[in-house]
């Protein structure tokens, strides 16, 4: 197996913890794909320096962490109200339950499949789509609030 293979199979299973604990410390969800696309280049760009013996979520949950000092200095459009410790014990927290969101995520995409029609449109629209209420309303022709 080359590198690249190594590399692309590690990546595959620590992307979702790696995204997870950014989407926790960081808000806008677009700039937490484009920190994770950085995080993403960084480990492949340095993953010739990788020990195999140390777990390789926690090895890239350094890079994310390194990402969101960056983040934090160069703009405002991200901002971090979180302490430097509360986001390194964070990092650790994802890197330690890893392995238990493969089970929740099957298992959200096996309810996911039952949902038809307008509800299907709707999940997609907000959650893929990451539209806010008031433009899903829109989009539907319906009103934004609660039911009356």
């Amino acid at each position: 197996m080359t590198d690249n293979e190594r590399f692309t199979r590690a990546w595959i299973q620590a992307q979702p913890a790696i995204a997870a604990y950014l989407a926790s410390v960081i808000r806008d969800s677009h700039t937490v794909d484009e920190m994770l696309q950085n995080v993403a280049v960084s480990l492949m760009r340095t993953f010739a320096t990788y020990d195999p013996s140390r777990p390789f979520v926690a090895w890239a949950m350094g890079f994310a962490k390194i990402e969101i000092q960056r983040m934090r200095r160069q703009t405002a459009r991200a901002p971090v109200s979180l302490p430097n410790d509360v986001i390194d014990l964070m990092s650790q927290t994802f890197a330690e339950i890893d392995g238990d969101l493969d089970p929740r995520r099957h298992a959200l995409r096996e309810c996911l499949r039952e949902v038809q029609g307008r509800a299907s449109d709707l999940v997609r629209m907000r959650y893929g789509d990451d539209l806010d209420p008031e433009t899903i309303a829109e989009r539907v022709g319906l009103t934004a609030g609660p039911p009356s």
